[in-house]
């Protein structure tokens, strides 16, 4: 949140002093200053600052769940224990995650969110804010091995100096689903507006939808839980007819991103969509040519990222792919390039090759120095800066489980490439 650049006080024009703000205190030697006063613990060597209003724990309000299980329609009331802690619940839908936010009095604009975008149970927590659906935790079951129906017990601590909340696999499961999923297609045929799929009556848990080619005998598709943009399926490469490609989602994707689907003109094809045990399977099918089928990523992982920078023409097809070194760190992530001539080079990270999935700092600054805002749309020249010597090597390192912001994005200059 807002924060004096000099001595961290947060939010320093709603404090009740008149006038400018002055700083009045200063933390212990050596201390960080890239947290503002109400996340500080440490001590300070002169003066002291109080907590904020917005660190203060809200007075008779309640505090709800509200998240992706119900499509964001519903509040979710917690329950307050004796010593202050609140306690939830959230049950995994047929995909295996769900993300959700905390909200203060039933009010969005007075939201309780994590540091940074889908984050674990580890990440800063800050607010209250008016941050919409754009920082959320991330269940993952599948990282867990639990299935769709799992109940996971949410828990949020707001102390008089920090907020914290975590969350536990309970034994049991829920096997009927509170809220009843539906899936959607969006495409050139439909001008990227979402029409309505319906089960099969041939293919048990399968959805279908039965379209026409237009006149140049090309279209292209992706899906949707829901109906909502934020929840799309789609192929992790545009236009793609290759079944090797990947799935990947449900979550944002370019607009017009999806499967290529090629026949002769006006012929009809079929489009099923299949979700079982967190895994999603899609087969696309023209007449009279046999179906084709893709399938989501194997294993823990469910998005992928990508390096992008002047060291490859800011060429997405020509980007690196983040790879994880460590299997017991699940969010560490680490990609490479050479410095040329220039001495300096720039890059960006790419979610499941998006374009408007791109995260960046909040301002041109080395790795480690700045806020990481998105996956979003990012302006040009807001971009990750390095310099070195010609040939040398450099390791990004992006840690999506990093407790804020400030650290997801660091990176090492290593030795020269040998000729």
């Amino acid at each position: 949140g807002p924060m004096c650049w000099r001595c961290g006080a947060a939010d320093p024009m709603s404090t009740g002093e008149e006038g400018k703000h002055s700083c009045s205190a200063i933390r212990k030697e050596y201390s960080s200053y890239k947290c503002c006063s109400d996340c500080y613990v440490g001590e300070y060597q002169y003066g002291n600052i109080a907590p904020s209003d917005r660190c203060k724990p809200p007075d008779n309000k309640s505090i709800f769940l509200f998240g992706s299980w119900d499509s964001w329609s519903n509040f979710e009331e917690m329950r307050q224990l004796l010593d202050g802690e609140y306690v939830g619940e959230v049950r995994l839908g047929e995909t295996g995650f769900e993300q959700f936010q905390l909200i203060i009095g039933a009010d969005e604009e007075q939201s309780i969110v994590p540091a940074v975008s889908n984050a674990a149970q580890d990440a800063r927590v800050v607010g209250p804010v008016g941050a919409g659906q754009s920082q959320c935790w991330l269940i993952d079951g599948r990282a867990d091995g639990a299935l769709p129906g799992t109940i996971y017990e949410v828990r949020f601590r707001w102390g008089e100096m920090s907020k914290s909340l975590s969350w536990r696999r309970l034994a049991r499961r829920q096997r009927m689903a509170p809220h009843e999923w539906t899936w959607t297609i969006a495409g050139s045929f439909t001008g990227w507006q979402p029409e309505e799929m319906h089960r099969s009556s041939s293919k048990p848990g399968a959805w279908e939808f039965l379209g026409q080619l237009g006149v140049s005998g090309v279209e292209k598709l992706h899906f949707m839980r829901d109906g909502d943009p934020t929840q799309r399926v789609y192929p992790l490469r545009d236009s793609t007819v290759d079944p090797c490609v990947p799935i990947v989602g449900p979550g944002p994707c370019d607009n017009e991103k999806g499967w290529e689907v090629i026949g002769n003109p006006h012929s009809l094809f079929q489009a099923r969509l299949w979700v079982k045990d967190c895994a999603i399977m899609v087969e696309l099918k023209v007449e009279p040519n046999p179906a084709i089928a893709w399938r989501s990523l194997a294993g823990t992982a469910r998005d992928t990222y990508q390096l992008v920078g002047s060291f490859c023409g800011w060429s997405l097809s020509s980007a690196t792919d983040f790879t994880n070194p460590d299997p017991s760190r699940p969010g560490l992530l680490v990609s490479t390039f050479y410095i040329s001539e220039t001495c300096r080079e720039e890059f960006q990270i790419v979610v499941n090759r998006n374009v408007s999935q791109i995260l960046h700092p909040a301002l041109p600054s080395a790795p480690g120095r700045g806020f990481v805002l998105g996956p979003e749309p990012s302006e040009t020249n807001l971009h990750w800066q390095v310099s070195g010597l010609p040939g040398q090597r450099v390791e990004v390192i992006f840690d999506h489980a990093a407790e804020d912001s400030l650290s997801m994005v660091t990176c090492r200059v290593g030795e020269l490439m040998l000729e």
